[in-house]
């Protein structure tokens, strides 16, 4: 886009130079037109560039992603949980792994099945506060009695002791939380 700052600056002489010179109005209108759009496109392009943007840092932008925040609220500092999908984001802004991968993604067969029996031993070895779950990333739309992906220890349910766990919608994706309650 700064080509069309430099562009604007380099040809708005000439094309005003020409326009002195149309006899006919239709050229004249036509280079008045181009001339104002490459005006108001300049303009837009400079305020885009110029203007502060509605947050400061990269880390308060993610910050106030949904699941992330979500994420802290169900958790203390301390816990750890388990995301299956894309995690990155919601480790860094919410809470840490309690396993080894940060991409989950069995539907592609991107994660493969002794990774996933790896995920399953991890959890249940560290115990995370929570399991997360995408829908069509490594859960149905509907959770089935053993679970997601893979069963899950008896404690772990949804909110209030549910054996259905709990869902959670946000930037056009869901996810199935898992809770890990007492004993």
């Amino acid at each position: 886009m700064i080509h069309l700052v430099w562009g604007t600056i380099l040809t708005y002489p000439v094309l005003l130079g020409c326009a002195a010179r149309l006899r006919r109005p239709a050229a004249s209108r036509l280079v008045a037109v181009v001339l104002g759009t490459l005006v108001a496109a300049s303009a837009a392009w400079f305020m885009a560039l110029t203007t502060r943007p509605g947050f400061s840092s990269i880390d308060e932008m993610a910050s106030r992603d949904p699941l992330p925040s979500m994420v802290r609220a169900r958790t203390a500092p301390g816990d750890e949980i388990a995301f299956i999908g894309y995690g990155g984001v919601v480790y860094f802004y919410g809470r840490p792994a309690a396993i080894g991968h940060t991409v989950v993604l069995p539907i592609d067969d991107y994660t493969t099945a002794a990774e996933v029996a790896q995920i399953r031993r991890e959890i249940l070895i560290r115990r995370p506060k929570l399991v997360v779950f995408g829908v069509g990333i490594s859960c149905d739309p509907v959770p089935g009695p053993a679970g997601c992906m893979f069963p899950l220890p008896d404690d772990y349910r949804g909110a209030g002791g549910s054996a259905i766990p709990d869902r959670f919608v946000a930037d056009n994706a869901t996810w199935w939380i898992y809770t890990r309650r007492a004993r």
